[in-house]
């Protein structure tokens, strides 16, 4: 007997206690799926970041290791956990020192999905100038790191949902997290982004360079429609 024990736009989660399934929709591209497995496949062999092993399974879903625990997010609001920046902090770096992980990369990539999108050219414009404002980079990057993402067993933190990583520079990755971080709470937002900047020793500057450029394929890639006045005050706060 299978428990759900999460939903989310484009799947569900069930677990049976010992390997949890994530389902998709019926619509969902089955080489996405394909590609999640692969880069959970690759990243699990080439570095020692915890992530969940996978299995074989349907084509339409992914059978993994069930992880008994609670999101970064759980333990912030129902614990009070008060290192979470931190330790998003502290996983995100340690991603990062991966180099050449995965063949995909995030500025070639990026700048496909901007100049194909439905956005307006100006706007395609602006993402496009902002990307070309960051350097290119090798580093493994999630695109996707919240503490939503982030499971917690009681003893160890394992790192979900990488649909989206690619190889680039982290400043890119950062200000993605940063997006959603502000989005929904704005106060850690901002300290998070004023400990990965001073522990990296770059500035904050640079982040904001690369925000219009992640607030639109946050918009076009997520088709997160709900977000749209905000997204797009973030690109004409930041442009």
């Amino acid at each position: 007997m299978k428990t759900l024990i999460a939903k989310g736009k484009t799947a569900s989660i069930y677990t049976d206690e010992t390997y949890a399934y994530k389902v998709f929709d019926s619509a969902f591209p089955n080489a996405h799926i394909d590609h999640e497995k692969a880069i959970l496949n690759i990243v699990m062999k080439k570095t020692n970041l915890p992530v969940p092993r996978v299995y074989p399974s349907e084509q339409a879903r992914i059978k993994m290791d069930y992880v008994n625990g609670v999101s970064l997010g759980d333990r912030m609001r129902k614990e009070k956990y008060k290192f979470a920046c931190e330790d998003l902090i502290e996983l995100q770096c340690e991603m990062h020192k991966h180099q050449g992980v995965l063949e995909a990369q995030a500025h070639e990539d990026f700048a496909k999905i901007l100049r194909s999108s439905d956005l307006s050219e100006s706007l395609k414009q602006v993402g496009l100038n902002s990307l070309d404002k960051v350097p290119k980079g090798e580093s493994l990057c999630h695109f996707d790191l919240h503490p939503l993402n982030i499971l917690f067993d009681g003893h160890d933190y394992h790192i979900i949902d990488w649909m989206n990583a690619k190889s680039g520079h982290p400043i890119l990755d950062i200000a993605r997290t940063y997006i959603i971080l502000r989005g929904v709470a704005k106060r850690f937002s901002s300290k998070y982004l004023t400990l990965i900047t001073k522990r990296l020793k770059i500035k904050k500057e640079e982040v904001y360079q690369a925000i219009p450029c992640m607030a639109l394929l946050r918009l076009v890639v997520d088709q997160a429609e709900e977000d749209t006045s905000y997204l797009l005050s973030l690109v004409e706060e930041y442009q």
